[in-house]
């Protein structure tokens, strides 16, 4: 069977402008999605498909297989279906231009239900990841747009209960007329176009974070990240923690107000703030 991985990749995004452009390490976001896909092996063709002139030169000036569509396409989903129609294979796997870490264990299993299905009743497939805690509490997420497909809890008696209305297979979610079915918030939580909104009448404009990767993960043998942020007054992050890893603020320009572990503190040009993993913070 011949597999092709697609990566559909949209340079004008409202959100974060040329984000697939952005610099991570020694490369671009789009560069390390389309070598680490490559570099899986798993796949007769990688190709990239987008709308940009940036981005096509950034994948064959590197000597990748890139190919222009149309801009008017809502989705990357209808950027693939266009690239498809005059492309011979059997299985088309949609990879996401913004996944730079994209790994082969799981686009391996994703293939292997094409490959296992000797009848080809199986049309579209979605990776599942489950988890459980020591509680007994039980979801299962799809990653066909974050859904929750199920999610167990114990009910008065401690007996296990399914919460969520949902489908066994990604088939059902594609075809019901409830579009809501197992829904999270997603991707857009907390992003607002271009950072302005209406509230009553009255528009307010945001202040609009800039970050660049100088070092990832996969640069430093999993070490530590290293981010560049340019942060306007008005903007900063909630009240949040980090269950895994911990984190380094340098201040190099201007201010920031941190709330560490219900402390108040401001931190200026030249200083550093260490906050531990697993501690409350916001700023």
């Amino acid at each position: 069977m011949k597999c092709t991985a697609l990566i559909p990749a949209r340079y004008a995004s409202t959100r974060f402008p040329a984000k697939l452009m952005q610099v991570m390490g020694n490369k671009t976001v789009i560069r390390h999605t389309y070598d680490n896909t490559l570099a899986t092996s798993l796949f007769d063709q990688v190709m990239v498909v987008t709308d940009s002139d940036i981005i096509y030169e950034e994948i064959v000036s590197h000597g990748g297989n890139a190919k222009m569509s149309r801009k008017n396409h809502e989705s990357g989903t209808d950027r693939i279906a266009e690239a498809v129609e005059d492309m011979d294979m059997d299985i088309v796997v949609n990879v996401q231009g913004d996944e730079p870490f994209v790994q082969s264990a799981p686009l391996q299993k994703l293939l292997q239900v094409f490959k296992d299905d000797a009848a080809q009743t199986i049309q579209v497939a979605s990776l599942m990841q489950v988890m459980k805690n020591k509680n007994n509490i039980e979801i299962a997420i799809t990653n066909y747009g974050a859904r929750i497909v199920t999610l167990i809890v114990p009910d008065k008696n401690a007996k296990p209960v399914d919460v969520v209305v949902g489908f066994d297979r990604l088939q059902g979610y594609l075809q019901s007329t409830e579009t809501y079915h197992g829904a999270i918030v997603g991707r857009y939580a907390n992003r607002i176009a271009k950072g302005r909104f209406s509230l009553n009448g009255k528009m307010y404009q945001l202040g609009r974070i800039q970050i660049a990767f100088k070092a990832c993960g996969s640069d430093t043998e999993g070490a530590y990240t290293l981010c560049e942020t340019i942060e306007p007054p008005g903007s900063g992050a909630g009240l949040h923690r980090h269950p895994t890893y911990d984190e380094t603020f340098i201040i190099c320009e201007g201010r920031f107000v941190f709330e560490v572990d219900g402390r108040l503190l401001s931190v200026g040009p030249g200083e550093t703030l260490f906050i531990p993993r697993g501690t409350p913070h916001a700023f």
